[in-house]
């Protein structure tokens, strides 16, 4: 299935399981099976993953979280064929991820706090710097007329929506 895409480059993952993924280039019909990671054996399940284009280094970055005794996330850097390791904020372990996207340079993923607020995690595929906040809750405050009428157009009789839900639809 498709995860996630970058400058016309799908990333593909089989499944949750077997963590195989594969870049592929639909336009130049060309494609890439990631190697696996180093932790592929002990940690068989991902919380969430990201692919962009890191400008500084004119190079494309697969990140994949791995959130189950610690944070972590692991990069592949597809110029240097190679995996490395960075920490995560430890105030995200054993959180659900949700939805996912990449812009202009940064991997987000929506997540809830352990007080299930929403959270949105930012990963700057960059600098490898992650960092999580709360979101923004557009019923709240002054959008709450520009909600309403979203809700409307849409159909919507959900009450609780947050700016990640506009940005996927």
């Amino acid at each position: 299935m498709v995860v996630c895409h970058c400058d016309g480059i799908l990333c593909l993952v089989k499944d949750n399981a077997s963590m195989d993924v594969m870049l592929c280039s639909p336009v130049l019909q060309d494609f890439k099976l990631l190697p696996q990671s180093k932790n592929a054996e002990t940690h068989n399940v991902y919380s969430g993953i990201g692919f962009g284009y890191d400008s500084k280094a004119d190079d494309y970055k697969f990140v994949k979280v791995l959130n189950c005794h610690k944070a972590v996330a692991e990069i592949y850097t597809l110029g240097t064929d190679s995996w490395r390791e960075v920490s995560m904020p430890e105030d995200i372990q054993g959180l659900p991820f949700r939805a996912g996207l990449y812009w202009k340079g940064v991997c987000y993923w929506e997540i809830e706090d352990k007080e299930k607020n929403d959270m949105i995690l930012s990963f700057d595929i960059r600098d490898e710097f992650a960092s999580a906040r709360r979101a923004w809750n557009l019923s709240e405050g002054n959008e709450a007329s520009f909600e309403t009428k979203r809700r409307a157009d849409r159909g919507s009789s959900s009450s609780r929506r947050t700016c990640l839900d506009y940005a996927n639809s």
